[in-house]
């Protein structure tokens, strides 16, 4: 049996697979969406400290406490570096990897180095101006182009401030991980956050495909991405 274990991205939860899940039940998947250290349902350990080796501890944990096998990652936008990480510790667990509008970054670099250099000073902005410096504010409304308003508000209500620790620690692995472990990006189409993830996936020999949807389309498309990934059966 394959096991999804969803990666969410950040200031998220694992709340935002929600309306996915259930498009993906049966059929020889079992499905983990989990929320990363200090963020959803866990917002109650966020600090300063929380970093990237955090969020990768956490997932790495969650594989071995159930000794899981044959999983199918799935790292949307910030959760890709996460996905990484995980995969690098425990690569004999990992079936696929699949990158879902998200980052993806070369060995040695952090989230705020891999992404395009305006989309990172406008999150260091916010940072410095609203989250007293070291934290990520909670995602409003205007963010990510989300066009319906019931979309809107569903992100904005469960949205949470992220440490500005886990998008600047660097990542470390060795990059032959995508040759041993098959791996997927889809790009979203409609979003333009994540732009320069092309190029980079192709020199990574990853194969690359895209999704006529926006940056959130586990939340706007859930039928679309269901269909993307209905084809992971037992």
């Amino acid at each position: 049996m394959n096991t999804f274990l969803f990666i969410h991205g950040g200031m998220q939860g694992g709340w935002c697979w929600s309306r996915l899940l259930p498009l993906l039940e049966g059929e020889g998947r079992q499905m983990i969406a989990p929320c990363l250290f200090g963020l959803g349902t866990k917002a109650h350990f966020h600090a300063p400290t929380l970093n990237l080796s955090t969020h990768i501890q956490g997932i790495v944990n969650i594989i071995d406490k159930d000794s899981l096998q044959n999983v199918i990652l799935v790292g949307h936008s910030y959760g890709g570096m996460v996905a990484t990480g995980a995969a690098a510790q425990r690569p004999d667990a990992i079936k696929h990897t699949i990158y879902l509008d998200a980052v993806l970054a070369e060995p040695g670099q952090s989230m705020a180095t891999a992404i395009l250099p305006e989309i990172w000073e406008g999150l260091h902005k916010k940072a410095l101006h609203l989250g007293e410096g070291w934290q990520v504010p909670a995602m409003t409304t205007k963010d990510y182009g989300l066009e319906a308003d019931v979309d809107k508000a569903f992100i904005q209500n469960q949205s949470t401030p992220q440490s500005i620790a886990s998008f600047i620690e660097p990542l470390y692995y060795d990059l032959d991980l995508h040759e041993k472990i098959p791996s997927l990006y889809i790009h979203c189409q409609k979003s333009t956050f994540l732009s320069n993830m092309e190029d980079r996936s192709k020199n990574m020999r990853i194969d690359f495909q895209t999704i006529n949807a926006g940056h959130f389309v586990m939340i706007e498309a859930p039928d679309l991405l269901a269909s993307y990934l209905k084809k992971y059966k037992k």
